[in-house]
């Protein structure tokens, strides 16, 4: 189980790193925007990235 997660996470992680890299911001930009996203609308943040994990199997 704790091995599960931790897998979960390093697959989040790793898929936020290759999102940040396609773009042309500076990673500071995208950080922030991230974390304004998550904070105003937590709920369809947290949706959309369910969904955008889904397709990346």
């Amino acid at each position: 189980m704790k091995n599960n997660l931790h897998d979960k996470n390093l697959k989040k992680n790793k898929i936020l790193k290759n999102l940040l890299n396609k773009s042309n911001k500076n990673i500071e930009d995208k950080i922030v925007t991230v974390k304004v996203t998550k904070k105003i609308d937590s709920d369809r943040f947290q949706k959309a990235f369910n969904k955008l994990l889904s397709t990346k199997n």
